[in-house]
């Protein structure tokens, strides 16, 4: 009798265990099949998100990249203002997002290993024509086989320089290639190479020059002469040969190439730096670069000549790094003319760094007399006539916007691809003749339709495509009169709010302006920021007039119906918006943070609290 009864509570016993392990189960399942839906929902989600753009740095410090990252924070700033690119992990230009390319209208090249030496070709439309020269020179650490890398296009000062980074004797050794068109001295190409050896111990640097191997029909010789401030002479090569014209009408062009000596290797010594300058230096028999009909083709013994002098020049200088402050004065002097775009910008318009590069390689497509210092009466003529093609009406720009226009602002990958974005430029651009300067002043006016008409400037731009932030940057208005003019969109809406004017060169004579239609007086623009509504015209006319006439601006006034902007396009706006309103996000975050701290609630309460009362009724029973 004890021994039923004694089974039959162990067999009772057993029942509520079971029936409260399979409930413990079920329930555990039911939390684990939410958490694997959960991690499914958000890799999902993440597959939507914004990954890293081209130029920006990267999350995170993958194999080793801790020396590479330290060295690139320098250019964070210039990365946030699409002034500057970087292209990670390798620097072959079929990965690379933007081409390193380097030029200053008269040669270039692109900044890869054994690429060939480029010369541009303007007459009658831009081409380039390749030399079969490889003036760069490869720089490899011995005892580091495998660095980690990345390429920088510095757009604002026409550099490019290709970093190698490794963990080395406990420490870090970095190879830093930079590359340059110098845009003053037109013929003259520089590379410069520092090695900075922070390890505990010494390094060898493997340094290659291809040169004119792969040329046929050239000749290269050795030679030397005396430095001007140093005893021992210096080495160089010149090699001699013929390209042919891209034009078969024209005869063949004789090229001269004089680079400086290229030692084998480097060794710099533990905790120390190494630097080695390559300098090359081109003359042809054509002035190919030029705008301007060629010059009487020279001898050979003549571009010979004239090369070793050049290089003498160069090797011999005191202070090398003011070739470097040279070229990015130059440089930089033909980019204050530009314009920034806001980095939440219309979907139709370019963003910031898309037209910066585009500039970019357009410039390095044209030569700029203004900025040649070997023709100093170039530079007086250059600037007489882009004062009178500014101010004609249809020069330097006369046409409808070209921020709308997606073929005009491409990422070029090859040499190719360079040459076609700058002969579509100066097809569009052909008829202001102005060479860079006044390029990058036609590129600037025409991304916002900003033109000369008779008597005035204007700011041909219809409200109602006006869906981004723009500034641009140092407008040359007349001969003493640059201006900073800036187009703002409400954050909210999408659509142009205001107009601001600031003038960063005032000139003699007093400038006024008035909003489109001028239905109320013109404003007199002193050193002080202006600001003007935005509004629309019926027939559209310019949101903006300025001129030196204020009795001009007044007749602007007849038979013009004003209606502010915002207006008239509401409704449009209210069905295209640039993006959703902040207040929606928030909205929807909080009802996602909501739903999930109402579900923890649901989990903990079935997990803990009705575990007790699960576990007591199986006992009673």
């Amino acid at each position: 009798m004890w021994i039923a009864s004694s089974a039959a509570n162990f067999a009772t016993w057993m029942k509520g265990r079971l029936a409260f392990l399979m409930l413990v189960r079920s329930r555990r399942s039911t939390l684990v099949g939410v958490g694997i839906f959960a991690i499914f929902f958000l890799w999902f989600l993440a597959k939507f998100m914004p990954h890293n753009r081209p130029g920006q740095f990267p999350n995170s410090l993958a194999y080793d990249k801790v020396c590479l990252f330290d060295l690139l924070s320098k250019w964070k700033q210039g990365i946030q203002n699409g002034d500057v690119v970087v292209s990670y992990n390798s620097i072959e230009k079929s990965e690379s997002p933007y081409l390193p390319f380097v030029g200053n209208g008269n040669i270039g090249v692109v900044v890869t290993e054994n690429s060939n030496l480029h010369l541009a070709l303007n007459q009658p439309n831009l081409n380039w024509l390749k030399i079969p020269f490889s003036p760069l020179v490869s720089a490899q650490a011995a005892q580091v086989p495998e660095p980690a890398e990345a390429t920088v296009i510095d757009f604002k000062y026409g550099l490019v320089q290709q970093i190698q980074t490794k963990s080395f004797s406990r420490g870090c050794v970095i190879i830093e290639n930079v590359v340059y068109a110098h845009r003053s001295q037109p013929s003259v190409l520089v590379q410069e190479i520092f090695v900075v050896n922070r390890g505990h111990t010494g390094i060898q640097v493997l340094l290659k020059h291809k040169g004119a191997n792969s040329w046929s029909g050239s000749t290269t010789k050795s030679l030397s002469f005396e430095r001007n401030l140093d005893p021992s002479r210096a080495h160089y090569s010149l090699s001699h040969g013929k390209v042919a014209h891209i034009d078969i009408s024209e005869p063949d062009i004789n090229v001269t190439v004089a680079t400086s000596s290229v030692p084998k290797e480097i060794a710099v010594q533990a905790q120390s730096t190494g630097i080695f300058r390559h300098y090359t230096v081109v003359h042809t028999s054509s002035l190919l670069g030029k705008l301007t009909k060629p010059a009487v083709p020279r001898s050979i013994e003549q571009l010979q000549e004239e090369s070793t002098k050049e290089l003498s020049a160069l090797v011999s200088l005191e202070n090398p790094e003011i070739l470097t402050t040279s070229h990015t004065q130059a440089w930089n002097e033909l980019c204050d003319t530009g314009l920034f775009v806001d980095p939440h910008h219309d979907p139709d318009t370019p963003s910031g760094l898309e037209v910066n590069s585009t500039m970019y390689y357009v410039l390095s497509s044209f030569p700029s007399l203004v900025n040649d210092i070997t023709n100093p009466q170039a530079l007086r003529d250059e600037m007489e006539k882009l004062e009178k093609l500014l101010h004609i009406p249809d020069h330097c720009f006369g046409g409808p916007p070209t921020m709308h226009s997606a073929s005009l602002w491409p990422r070029p990958r090859t040499e190719a691809g360079v040459t076609k974005m700058a002969a579509l430029w100066q097809r569009l651009l052909e008829q202001n003749g102005c060479s860079a300067i006044g390029i990058v002043q036609a590129i600037t006016l025409s991304f916002g339709g900003l033109q000369f008409s008779a008597g005035h400037f204007e700011f041909a731009a219809n409200p109602a495509s006006l869906h981004t932030t723009i500034a641009f940057r140092r407008l040359h208005l007349y001969e003493d009169t640059d201006i900073y003019l800036t187009v703002t969109v409400n954050e909210d809406s999408g659509y142009a709010e205001k107009l601001t004017v600031k003038p960063v060169k005032a000139g003699k004579s007093p400038l006024y302006a008035c909003e489109a239609g001028c239905q109320y007086d013109p404003v007199e623009i002193t050193e002080h920021e202006v600001t003007f509504p935005v509004r629309m015209t019926r027939p559209v006319t310019p949101l903006l007039y300025i001129s030196h006439n204020q009795s001009e601006l007044l007749e602007l006034r007849k038979h013009v119906f004003i209606k502010d902007a915002h207006e008239e396009s509401l409704k449009h706006h209210a069905r295209h918006r640039v993006r959703l309103p902040t207040k929606f996000w928030v909205a929807v975050a909080f009802l996602i943070v909501g739903f999930h701290l109402y579900l923890a609630k649901i989990i903990y309460s079935e997990c803990f609290k009705e575990k007790e009362n699960v576990r007591s009724k199986i006992y009673m029973s």
